[in-house]
Order: structure tokens, then C-alpha cells, then sequence
């Protein structure tokens, strides 16, 4: 099955179908008797006259056909609009639009077709006349003449009933423009009259009255002419005159009337004369419109007009001034000027870009930018750049300053920095520009950027070697805590600032009661006080310039329960030259190992008792080879190889060398290694 098309005039068929407020109205016997005729004449079951409407196939009339309207998808007849022959099927079964219908498959069984179409007077199709039959059969050609004469009939329905319509909206056009006329008349915003062959006054409205300041009745008992301003009155005439003799059909004038009050009234006035169907005259119909405030109005425009002339010329005066002033600036600057067109064409090249391009003024005027400035890789850029303006007016370059590569004359390249601007002027676009050669400053851009290349160069080395003496401190850190020697380290003052687990352990003082104390209260016994405070003393006594030297003595130690014990001491300084005191508790690398350096005996030397206190201002002795000797608290001995491996290992202060810079408190340190009495040397 194959769904009906739509005509191409669709729209307006539907419009004429629907002005005629047809459907869905009941029947009409003059309808009904042609489709009983249709159905008599052809013997065929069923009959129809049908409007086909956007959607549906509407039924004015039919034999045999219960329904009202059907889909219009799977009508036979929205196929015979389509052509003005009439549309004829034998057999629906065979005919590929309509095998699998509905109507065909199905009930009413519908075999043989035939319909002629029905139109407008204007020739738009409006339905069918269709006759239907449930078998196959043959429709000859006098049959289908029949059919047209019956379809004529239907179409002449139709078409007296569009003139009956039309007939309508005529008379109520007529009526409605009769309304309107005479309420335009008396409401009209302009004066409206009838007026006499002879000029007298038959109609007039309120605002002629107001216009002219006469009331009606005084009006109507005059003429025109009477109010009309004697120098205008013989043009008015000739006018009139013109329009009896038929020369003209309407016209137009400004003329004055004389207002009741004495002075002049401006008006524009516009008649017609209005004659019978035989062409005689009857009355003239006069359109009166006051232009009284126009006309003082353009007196003043005139005098303003003038006024503004003189201020125009003034104005000109200025600006050609102020362009000599423009032009001198820009001659005058040192950056190049550069103005074109939309196409690229030069127009305007002061002396700064003479002189950074090469081209004189004369030379390049006319010519493309391209062809002067632009350099061979950039111009497929600047043509993309040209042609986005001809289509947007725009472009992204415009009110920034850009940085891009220019070339002179002599074909070498430079780079520039370019602000674009554009304007239209007297229709066209003027494209100025800016330039200035950056070179130098380009050059120097290069140097600061090796500079900064440099100088991160050399922070990140900087950087790197932090690392790595962070690394070493940490591990210096982590060597000191596992340490089994005490390591106990003061400030000038003899207050503690650093102490480790093994000191906790032999000396009996945690590390957060130990740090801020004196050593003196802490493990050196009170008979070795007075000794120790001179030492201090002495180290104090410049600033920390006296430097410790490095040594290891045998002497007695205190715990904190009170407790005395032999023990042995590597101590030393630390401080740089221009050290200053720092606040006690804070913890600074130490230019000493914070492990004892061990020693060994001096050859010939034999074993000797504990040191008596004294020992602490026994001068420091050199050792040739590192022996470490460490014991728990209760007093047994073994050798501390560890600590003897990482003293041989240990490198110098890092403020010894040029790149460090880390800031020092004058400290000193010692290791203490806790020893029984048998293993104590006398004289050591």
C-alpha cells in the first residue's frame, strides 16, 4: 500500500477549503441527490462526495457508506486530488497503491474505483466524487464522461457557495467601511469636510473647527474661500479647476488659512473629487491637516541649520589643524606608523618607518605589506589574518601589543613589537599600527634568561649539596643516638645542648632534663667543679676564638643518684671565627665527631690507677691511632670497635670548607666511655 502525497499548493487548499466552513456541517440534498444518481447510473453500492481535509477524508454525502470521515493515509481518494483525469481502478487486489488497504482486505471489500476531482473557482482541489463497487469491473469511457458531468454539478455547488460567502464579507466590508468612515470623520486626529462645486462648506468635523477656530454652524455658512489667505487662494482655484476638468485626479498643497482670531494658520490640504457613475461631479472631499507647529519649527531648524554651518566650518578649521598637529607627532616619532587598508594596501609610512625599514614613504605608498614587511614564512599567516577581518570585521590582534618578526628592505630580519588598532573611516576601514624594533631589547632578554639559567644552575647545586649535608647530619644524628658511649655537648657557658640515649643511660638524666643544664650540676663531680669553671673560663674569655684541641683523658664522672665512676673523656671545641652566642637549647652541628675518639697507650707506659680530679686540667695528648674503649654502668669493659670504625670515617666540620654557610654556636663536646678502674693509667 502506498500513502497519498501532498499536492504542492497544500497550504492554500487547505485555506480555501476551510473559508468555505463546510465541513463538518450536516447534508445537503442537492448533494444527496447526485451521489443517489452517481450510485443509480454506475450500479455501483456505494457513492460519495468527500472533502479531503489535512489529516482526514471527510463525507459531505454518500450511498451505502456508514462512516462519516476516514484517515486520509489510506483513502483512495487523497490519490485522485493529486491529478484532474479521473483516477480509475479495475482491481484494487492487483493495483500496487492499494493492496494491503484496509478497504481492500478488509470490509466494505472495495474492488473497482473510480473518482473525478472536485475544485475551487480558483482551481485549488477541494474533494472527489467517487463511486465504489466490491468487485472488479471495467469503467468505459462514457462512464467516465458521466462522471465528470456529475463532478461539474458538485463543483457548481461549491462554487455558489463560494460566492455567497465572498457576497458576504462584501457587504460586511461595506457596512464595516461605512462605520469606520464616518467614525473617522468625526474622530479623525486631521480636518475632514465635504465641500460644494461653489467652495461652500457641506460637512465639516471638530477638528477643522479647531484647526481654524470657527465653530460648525459658522463654517457651513461659508465657503473656503472666505478663510483662505488671499496669496494662496488663486492656487487653491486653479487646483480645483484642474480637478472639474478632469487634468488631475487629486492634489496636494500647503496653504493659510486666516484663523477666527486674526493670525495664520498653516495647514497641508488634500482633495479628491467625488463624481457619479456617469463621470458628473458631485462634492469635493478635503483632507485638512495642521502643520502650523511644523512650519515654526522648520523656521527654527533653518536658523539652527545656519548656526551650524558656521560651527561646521569653525569645527573643519579645528580639525584640519589638529591633523597638521597629528601629522607632526607622527613624523616626529620614534616608533614607525604604519596605516592599510583591509587589504594590506599602505597608505600612510611616517620617517621612523623609513628609517627602520628602508623604504622611503613615496616607495611603498600603494603597495602591499606583504610585499615590504611581512617576512616569507609569515605570510600565509597574514593573509589567513586579512581575510578573517574582510568576513568579522575583527580579529583577536586588535588592541594588543604583539611581538612578531618585521623585514627591511635589504631583506634582513628583526624582531618588532606591534600594536594594531582599526577604524572606520567614511565607509572604509583604516588598519593602523605601531611598530618598534625590540632587538636590543631582545638581547638583553637573552643574558638575563642565561643569567637566570645560571644562577638556577647554581642554586640547584647549592641545593644539592644541602642535601647532602642534611643527609650527613642525619646520619651523624643516627650514629650519635645508637652510640653505647655517652655523647653530652655544651655551649661557652657550660650549659648542655645536646645528649644522647647512651648518656641517659650511664649518667641517669633524660635528655629533656639534661638539655639547659650546667654540666657542673649535672656529672661532674664537686671536686672537679672549680677546675672545670676555670677551663670555661679560659674558653669563654674571647668570645669562643680559642680553639680546644681535640684530646682524651681518663678522669671520674658522677651519675645522677650520685654516684662516681671512672671514666674516659674525648672532648673538644667548636666555633667559627666569627661566632656569637646563641640560645642554649638550640642544637648546631658540631665540628667533632659525636662519637669518643678513641686513643691508645704511649709506648713505654704502663697501667695506672683512676685520675684524682685534678686530671681535668691535664693538657689534651695527641693519639697516632684511634682506640675506643666503652662499658655499661656497671663497670665492665670491652672495646667500642664500632665507635672506632666511625671515628676513622668521620670527615671535617662542613664550615671548614668555602660552600658552607650553615651557622655555628661555640660548642664543646665530649664522649665519655665509662671504664673500671683496673683498665686507668696512672699519669694519663
Amino acid at each position: 500500500m502506498k500513502t497519498p502525497a501532498l499536492p504542492p499548493d497544500e497550504a492554500r487548499r487547505l485555506d480555501t477549503l476551510r473559508s468555505l466552513g463546510v465541513l463538518d456541517t450536516p447534508p445537503s440534498e442537492e448533494l444527496d441527490r447526485i451521489t443517489r444518481l452517481a450510485s443509480r447510473l454506475f450500479r455501483t453500492p456505494m457513492s460519495a462526495i468527500s472533502l479531503i481535509d489535512a489529516d482526514r477524508q471527510w463525507f459531505k454525502s454518500s450511498v451505502g457508506i456508514a462512516a462519516s470521515e476516514i484517515e486520509r493515509a489510506v483513502s483512495f481518494c487523497g490519490h485522485t486530488i493529486l491529478q484532474e483525469e479521473p483516477l480509475v481502478v479495475s482491481d484494487a487486489t492487483t493495483d500496487p497503491r492499494f493492496t494491503g488497504n484496509p478497504f481492500v482486505t478488509d470490509a466494505p471489500q472495495i474492488r473497482a474505483y473510480a473518482g473525478q476531482t472536485i475544485c475551487s473557482r480558483d482551481g485549488h482541489a477541494l474533494g472527489t466524487l467517487c463511486v465504489i463497487d466490491h468487485r472488479p469491473r471495467h469503467f468505459t469511457v462514457e462512464d467516465l464522461e458521466t462522471l465528470r458531468d456529475l463532478a461539474a454539478l458538485v463543483e457548481r455547488q461549491f462554487h455558489d457557495l463560494e460566492v455567497r460567502r465572498e457576497a458576504a464579507l462584501l457587504r460586511q466590508g461595506y457596512e464595516a467601511a461605512s462605520a469606520q468612515f464616518e467614525s473617522v470623520f468625526d474622530q479623525a486626529g486631521v480636518g475632514m469636510a465635504t465641500v460644494g462645486l461653489d467652495g461652500r462648506w457641506l460637512r465639516v468635523n471638530e477638528r477643522i473647527c479647531a484647526i481654524t477656530g470657527y465653530n460648525e454652524a459658522e463654517l457651513l455658512a461659508g465657503s473656503f474661500q472666505d478663510i483662505t489667505y488671499p496669496d494662496d487662494l488663486q492656487p487653491d482655484l486653479d487646483n480645483v479647476n484642474a480637478l472639474l476638468a478632469g487634468s488631475i485626479h487629486d492634489y496636494t498643497m500647503e496653504k493659510r488659512y486666516r484663523h477666527r482670531e486674526g493670525h495664520v494658520v498653516w495647514v497641508t490640504l488634500t482633495v479628491t473629487l467625488v463624481r457619479d457613475d456617469t463621470g458628473r461631479p458631485l462634492y469635493f472631499i478635503s483632507v485638512i491637516q495642521d502643520i502650523d507647529a511644523r512650519k515654526r519649527l522648520e523656521q527654527q531648524l533653518r536658523q539652527a541649520h545656519q548656526e551650524l554651518e558656521a560651527r561646521v566650518e569653525a569645527r573643519t578649521a579645528e580639525l584640519r589643524e589638529r591633523k597638521a598637529r597629528l601629522r607632526t607627532v607622527l613624523e616626529t616619532a620614534t616608533d614607525a606608523f604604519i596605516a592599510t587598508d583591509e587589504h594590506g594596501i599602505i597608505s600612510e609610512w611616517n620617517a621612523a618607518a623609513e628609517q627602520m625599514f628602508g623604504w622611503a614613504c613615496d616607495d611603498v605608498i600603494g603597495k602591499s605589506i606583504l610585499d615590504t614587511i611581512v617576512p616569507p614564512g609569515s605570510r600565509l599567516n597574514h593573509l589567513d589574518s586579512l581575510a578573517e577581518f574582510a568576513h568579522t570585521g575583527g580579529s583577536p590582534a586588535f588592541k594588543h601589543i604583539l611581538e612578531l618578526t618585521a623585514r627591511r628592505r635589504d631583506g634582513s630580519e628583526f624582531p618588532m613589537e606591534i600594536s594594531l588598532n582599526a577604524n572606520r573611516i567614511g565607509g572604509k576601514w583604516l588598519i593602523s599600527s605601531f611598530v618598534r624594533d625590540i632587538t636590543a631589547r631582545k638581547a638583553v632578554e637573552a643574558d638575563l634568561q642565561a643569567a637566570k639559567q645560571h644562577a638556577e644552575a647554581a642554586l640547584e647545586e647549592t641545593q644539592a649539596a644541602n642535601a647532602r649535608l642534611r643527609r650527613e647530619e642525619a646520619r651523624a644524628h643516627l650514629k650519635l643516638e645508637t652510640a653505647t658511649d655517652a655523647y653530652v655537648e655544651t655551649d661557652s657557658q657550660g650549659l648542655i645542648t645536646e645528649w644522647n640515649l647512651a648518656a641517659e643511660r650511664i649518667f641517669g638524666w633524660s635528655r629533656d632534663e639534661a638539655l639547659g643544664l650546667s654540666i657542673l650540676d649535672t656529672i661532674v663531680p664537686p671536686a672537679s667543679r672549680d677546675n672545670h669553671v676555670e677551663r670555661l673560663r679560659q674558653f669563654s674569655g674571647d668570645g669562643g676564638q680559642t680553639r680546644l684541641v681535640k684530646h682524651t683523658l681518663e678522669l671520674s664522672a658522677v651519675r645522677r643518684n650520685g654516684e662516681e665512676f671512672p671514666a674516659s673523656r674525648t672532648s673538644g671545641s667548636s666555633a667559627p671565627s666569627s661566632a656569637t652566642s646563641r640560645p642554649a637549647r638550640r642544637l648546631t652541628p658540631s665540628c667533632n665527631p659525636p662519637w669518643p675518639r678513641p686513643r691508645r697507650p704511649m709506648p713505654g707506659c704502663g697501667a695506672r690507677r683512676h685520675e684524682p680530679a685534678s686530671s681535668w686540667k691535664r693538657p689534651p695528648m695527641r693519639m697516632s691511632k684511634p682506640i675506643a674503649r666503652a662499658s655499661s654502668p656497671s663497670g665492665t669493659s670491652r672495646p667500642n670497635a664500632s665507635s672506632a670504625g666511625r671515628a676513622t670515617k668521620r670527615s671535617a666540620c662542613p664550615s671548614s670548607t668555602p660552600s658552607c654557610r650553615q651557622p655555628h654556636m661555640a660548642t664543646t663536646s665530649c664522649g665519655y666511655a665509662s671504664s673500671p678502674a683496673t683498665a686507668v693509667r696512672p699519669g694519663w
